[in-house]
């Protein structure tokens, strides 16, 4: 109950300074911390499993210790940290993550980018291959869309790569997922 009323107070005094600059900023700042705290007492208290927000991620930890930590950023043109393979030249980034259970970790981003899909394939298998992941290429073509999917694995890693693109269009979209085994 303490937790609401200082959730509500914050509230209030966020939305009366609103207009204030940086006084508003620090008060949005310090409600969403309150509302944070709050929301992962009752998460820890109703469920024994334990919740932690930090910088952009989410760990959770169960009862017994096993945790997945859930990452992410959307940011246009920027993959998240430690993101394994490098972004075909000319592409953009729409969006990548991160998702760590129990210290294995597994990427992934969708990227757009115009031009031959099957250079954009070729460029993928030859970063894959250099992580001395063996690869298995698959291509096909129906009513004008182009897909290739590449997929394999390491002694450590795996990796699944789709390319689509249609003719018709300008744009192509290059999703990929790459994590330890």
């Amino acid at each position: 109950m303490r937790n609401l009323v200082m959730a509500c107070l914050a509230g209030l005094a966020a939305l009366a300074l609103a207009g204030c600059g940086l006084a508003g900023r620090a008060v949005e700042s310090a409600t969403e911390r309150v509302i944070q705290s709050a929301t992962e007492k009752i998460v820890e208290g109703a469920s024994g499993i334990s919740v932690d927000v930090d910088d952009g991620s989410i760990t959770i930890t169960g009862p017994e210790g096993q945790a997945i930590t859930l990452s992410g950023d959307s940011a246009e043109d920027r993959l998240v940290a430690g993101f394994p393979l490098p972004v075909y030249d000319g592409a953009k980034v729409v969006g990548s993550g991160r998702v760590t259970t129990n210290g294995k970790t597994t990427y992934s981003a969708e990227l757009s980018f115009t031009g031959d899909a099957m250079a954009v394939a070729d460029f993928y298998e030859e970063a894959l291959k250099e992580m001395g992941i063996e690869v298995s290429r698959s291509e096909m073509e129906i009513d004008g869309e182009i897909m290739v999917m590449l997929s394999g694995e390491s002694e450590t890693r795996s990796g699944l790569i789709t390319i689509t693109r249609k003719e018709s269009e300008k744009a192509g979209t290059a999703n990929l997922l790459i994590g330890d085994k």
